[in-house]
């Protein structure tokens, strides 16, 4: 349960991350500290978002590699027989 929500979170986060930044970018002027601090949590979101998505994706490609290798297996042990 919670990996599907910290999934969730960081593969959503590519999305919600640009939106915290451009909040951050408007509030510039009025609060200049919160402004500040939610670009660089914008951009840590981003980045940690960015990396997660590319982990779940190789583990997925990894996955997908190693079903294609047993199918092959299965079918040149099938044609030997």
């Amino acid at each position: 349960m919670m990996q599907k929500i910290f999934d969730f979170l960081f593969v959503w986060g590519i999305f919600i991350a640009p939106v915290v930044i451009i909040v951050g970018l408007l509030l510039r002027n009025k609060a200049r500290l919160l402004a500040k601090l939610l670009v660089v949590l914008g951009l840590i979101y981003l980045l940690a978002s960015s990396i997660v998505v590319f982990l779940i994706r190789s583990e997925t490609q990894k996955q997908k590699d190693a079903g294609v290798h047993e199918y092959l297996e299965e079918t040149k042990d099938s044609d030997k027989d």
